[in-house]
């Protein structure tokens, strides 16, 4: 998805407010660009919904891949048979498809409409009891796990994976690492798994005494909504930097390295790969990758 607004893209090119015959190809080099910066950090910037299949750590931690992960704890009410949340504090930061966890709502939930009036939204499902008083709901944030020796993984495929049984709930299971200052999100993507680990399986091998951890194989599921709802300025920044560098370039197919005046001559620089289009920007984006170590 474009990191910036073609409107934006065609002023920080000079074009004059109005004039929109270059808007076409100014949502190509803005689209081009994107593109380029999510590949380059491993990373995508605005905030949608994701279903993910993870293997264990056989630690108490584990990462998603996408970050910041957005989840709001709000109390709400619900009614059995009824797939309308209510009695919400505030509707306005939750965005369609969101997936949502609690007290009666079934796994799997999602938000399909947001409500107008800003208390309350229907789900993908309906409940399974009606409350008393407004209960602790989680939008934005669902995790499944299949403990040693269960039934189901494999990324979903077998049947009976990843049901109502295997859904963790958070605070008691795991907790999201809330690291920023409104408590709403985890730039990390930390969760922490809370007095076990997020398993490997055990194994064990013909001619060997002892068991080991062995391979795991998608037996964590994660629904969960990441990213930003306004992209930062200076990722902003470096997309429009490089959407202008990639103007200049278009012309001639390569960017220029070197000019004289009398009797001109134009020296052309070679582009070897995308990192010399980005090469620019490369301290902006360098605090915005992904990082990969170990197995």
């Amino acid at each position: 998805m474009a990191l910036v607004d073609v409107d934006t893209a065609a002023m920080y090119l000079g074009v004059q407010v109005g004039d929109h015959s270059l808007d076409n190809l100014i949502s190509l080099y803005v689209n081009i660009v994107s593109k380029l910066i999510e590949e380059d950090t491993g990373r995508r910037f605005n905030i949608q919904n994701y279903t993910e299949f993870y293997s264990g750590t056989n630690t108490d931690e584990l990462c998603t891949r996408q970050r910041p992960v957005v989840c709001y704890l709000l109390q709400g009410s619900t009614t059995n048979g009824s797939a309308v949340v209510a009695g919400l504090s505030s509707n306005a930061n939750l965005i369609l498809g969101m997936p949502v966890n609690g007290p009666g709502i079934p796994a799997g939930a999602t938000v399909i409409t947001i409500d107008s009036g800003g208390t309350q939204v229907t789900l993908s499902a309906n409940a399974t009891v009606t409350s008393s008083s407004p209960v602790n709901l989680f939008f934005g944030l669902s995790v499944w796990e299949v403990q040693q020796g269960g039934v189901g993984g494999y990324y979903g495929d077998p049947t009976g994976s990843f049901d109502s049984t295997m859904l963790l709930a958070e605070g008691t299971d795991y907790v999201l690492a809330r690291d920023t200052d409104n408590g709403n999100q985890s730039r990390s993507g930390r969760l922490i798994r809370l007095n076990d680990v997020w398993e490997r399986p055990i194994q064990r091998t013909a001619g060997l005494l002892t068991p080991y951890i062995g391979y795991d194989r998608g037996s964590i599921k994660i629904m969960y909504t990441a990213g930003f709802k306004t992209i930062p300025d200076d990722l902003q920044g470096a997309c429009l930097h490089v959407v202008a560098k990639l103007s200049h370039i278009s012309p001639y197919g390569r960017d220029i390295s070197s000019e004289s005046y009398e009797e001109r001559n134009i020296g052309y620089a070679v582009l070897r790969d995308k990192r010399g289009l980005l090469s620019e920007v490369a301290p902006i984006l360098a605090a915005y990758k992904n990082l990969h170590w170990g197995g």
